[in-house]
């Protein structure tokens, strides 16, 4: 476990790695892949809302219309 240690504190100009610094770098590789694919994923869902809305007042000779389109 030792290897895996990313963040090994320097003394007497090198670094000395530690079990538990091994532990805390899988336990951070870990975290970061999964927040990594979770983001992924609520991005590549898709949501559609669709709505109309029809004005009553149409005293105008052309119909204005407006599209509201959001994208992810």
């Amino acid at each position: 476990m030792k290897s895996f240690d990313a963040f090994g504190r320097p003394v007497q100009e090198f670094q000395v790695k530690t079990t538990f610094g091994g532990y805390m770098s899988v336990c951070s590789l870990i975290l970061v892949t999964t927040l990594f694919f979770m983001e992924l994923w609520y991005f590549l869902q898709k949501e559609t809302k669709d709505k109309m809305v029809i004005d009553q007042g149409q005293d105008q000779k052309y119909l204005n219309m407006t599209l509201d389109i959001t994208l992810p």
